[in-house]
């Protein structure tokens, strides 16, 4: 069996909670208003202490996302607080629901700034607009960046040039805050999820891989936590309907055996080195399979390896083969 020096993690993300105000159709985590599982204060604190205890020389920041974090705005701010106290760089990835005006964007991040709050992330998108006006985003983009917060605004779109991506560019304020480096743009391309409706049959299909090797770069890189208490081997969009990528529970095992446990796995280090591109490649010239038609996503291609059984079967059979190539990246 090869074993690999486990890279100790950067910093801590936890998923606070699956709660959210909006139900979007595509949402990776499936979040809603009717999903109540959420960290409490004293849980995020206990999570963050054992994390610091394992790695605290190499941790620098704490990440906290969801479902919609700021639907808990007095938790909030005492891990903000609390991780200011251990001197690390916290950040919030939020839809904006709360910023319903500039004033009141700017009011609640300044507050938020005086705990120790370091960066925002938004989120908005096409599915965003039934529930968060796109105006929310803008104000708390505009709020963060002249309160000197580190600003990034994801763009959701699915291949194509979306209303909100145009109606975002019109915006000479938001654009000159844009073009001066103070607000980072991105536009991130979106998978289906098909949430609360009629599932979806994939057609497989025998055909090359042409999309570019690319490696996982949030493989093994975090202490990933969900309202569970599961850990996470990645951040990705697929990754929390996917079993594979579970390692533990940090309520059963301690946080440096449950992290390190990924480690182990040949197939997460193949994707941290190569990508699933790589992957579904190998599959295709090493046997007859037939591989379901993605969307061509990083993400949605990682779906389609862990999803079909004959694909993981034909992996753990052929192990011995391709373990070696797909580690040699690795260091």
């Amino acid at each position: 069996m090869l074993s690999l020096r486990p890279s100790a993690p950067s910093s801590i993300c936890l998923l606070s909670t699956l709660r959210c105000n909006a139900s979007c159709k595509n949402c990776c985590n499936g979040c809603s208003p009717d999903r109540g599982a959420h960290m409490t204060y004293e849980q995020m604190k206990t999570y963050i202490d054992r994390s610091m205890e394992a790695y605290g020389q190499t941790i620098t920041q704490i990440g906290l996302t969801g479902g919609e974090c700021m639907l808990y705005p007095a938790d909030v701010e005492k891990i903000i607080e609390y991780g200011a106290t251990l001197r690390l760089n916290v950040s919030i990835l939020s839809n904006c629901f709360w910023a319903t005006s500039y004033a009141k964007a700017y009011q609640t991040l300044g507050r938020l700034k005086q705990l120790g709050l370091t960066s925002m992330c938004f989120s908005t998108g096409e599915d965003h607009q039934k529930w968060v006006p796109l105006r929310y985003v803008r104000n708390a983009s505009v709020a963060a960046a002249r309160l000197g917060l580190k600003v990034q605004v994801r763009v959701e779109t699915y291949r194509y040039r979306a209303p909100t991506q145009a109606r975002l560019e019109r915006d000479t304020v938001f654009m000159r805050l844009v073009k001066d480096k103070r607000i980072d743009l991105c536009y991130i391309t979106w998978m289906d999820f098909n949430n609360k409706t009629e599932s979806c049959h994939h057609r497989k299909y025998r055909y090359p891989i042409y999309e570019e090797d690319i490696p996982c770069r949030s493989m093994l890189r975090d202490i990933i936590i969900t309202p569970y208490g599961d850990v996470m081997a990645c951040t990705g969009l697929s990754a929390f309907r996917n079993p594979y990528m579970r390692l533990g529970n940090i309520n059963k095992d301690s946080v440096q055996e449950v992290f390190e446990r990924g480690f182990q796995d040949m197939l997460k280090i193949w994707l941290r080195t190569k990508g699933p591109a790589n992957i579904l490649r190998y599959v295709h010239d090493n046997s007859n399979l037939w591989i379901r038609n993605t969307s061509g996503h990083h993400c949605d291609l990682c779906r389609a390896i862990f999803a079909d059984t004959k694909i993981m079967d034909f992996l753990r059979e052929s192990a011995v083969k391709w373990a070696y190539d797909a580690t040699s990246r690795y260091y």
